[in-house]
């Protein structure tokens, strides 16, 4: 004799007896535990589940916004992947999300401004950094500005170099590829002054997305120490 089977709504216990079942038979699920053996209903068995509304607009958002979040998140992932705090996608999910615009441009341009790790901002080795971006004739030219730039003491770093990785996408947001812009090692300074340069734009560009790297080193080799850089996302442009 296994046991007497006793019913509580969709689930039931079977008493102690001669056999231990856990397992799945048809569609019920048997289950062990210290106090015994229960059988249960599959889940929505009883009532089919629902999506409310604000289920509904959630999922949707999400196509929406998340296209837009990973085509920075990505790049900013493979390029920087030791330095990049690990709630970077939340931070710039949620700050995507409060736009009330589904544009696409409208989306990307929250994210000007991020600090991809803000305990080692770029903002505070660079406060006065700043990136103008012009564009026409199928050319762009960056021109970067770099004031009162300076280090943790405990680095000695006498040399720096800033870094532009330039994240183009086409019309549908779809990443095309990322152009590196380099100044070389530079003696370090405060006031850095301007490093200007231009190169043809991809054919099929519609935005583009600059990011800024600073990075100090030692006799012309990088410092390895968080400290010793910082990385922000710069400009947005609707090319």
């Amino acid at each position: 004799m296994v046991g007497v089977l006793v019913y509580f709504r969709d689930m039931a216990k079977l008493q102690p007896g001669l056999v231990r079942i856990s397992s799945t038979i048809g569609n019920m699920t048997f289950v062990q535990t210290k106090k015994g053996t229960y059988i249960r209903a599959p889940r929505g068995s009883k009532k089919a589940a629902t999506c409310n509304d604000s289920l509904t607009r959630s999922y949707q958002r999400n196509h929406i916004v998340n296209p837009v979040v990973q085509l920075v998140h990505d790049v900013v992932k493979a390029y920087a992947p030791s330095f990049k705090k690990s709630d970077l996608w939340h931070d710039m999910n949620s700050r995507v999300r409060k736009c009330a615009s589904d544009v696409f441009i409208d989306l990307l341009q929250q994210l000007e401004g991020v600090e991809v790790n803000p305990v080692y901002a770029l903002g505070r080795i660079s406060p006065a950094a700043m990136v103008e971006v012009q564009h026409g004739g199928g050319a762009i030219t960056l021109r970067v500005h770099n004031r009162f730039v300076a280090f943790d003491a405990a680095l000695h770093a006498d040399r720096m170099y800033c870094e532009l990785p330039v994240i183009f996408a086409d019309d549908e947001g779809k990443l095309i590829e990322v152009t590196m812009v380099h100044t070389g090692w530079m003696p370090l300074q405060q006031d850095m002054g301007v490093y200007e340069t231009s190169f043809e734009l991809p054919v099929t560009a519609k935005y583009c997305v600059v990011l800024m790297k600073i990075q100090a080193g030692k006799n012309g080799k990088e410092i390895e120490d968080k400290r010793a850089m910082g990385l922000k996302v710069m400009k947005v442009v609707d090319l």
